[in-house]
């Protein structure tokens, strides 16, 4: 019984970083491309701010 507990816990883990490796290969490869290419991802992205953050609405859903 532990041996299958193990092996599943080992299959899961296994799974969990291949996928963050996924990940972290397809975001690195897009930043390096775009700093090959002259492209600022960070002009993209807004920048921050509370107003975005709908405070009423987020009330509303922990008082739930």
């Amino acid at each position: 019984m532990k041996s299958i507990i193990n092996s599943i816990n080992k299959e899961m883990i296994e799974c969990f970083l291949m996928i963050f490796t996924v990940f972290t290969l397809f975001f690195s490869v897009l930043v390096i491309s775009g700093m090959v290419f002259g492209v600022n991802w960070e002009q993209y992205i807004p920048d921050f701010s509370w107003r975005m953050v709908n405070t009423k609405e987020m009330k509303d859903l922990l008082t739930l």
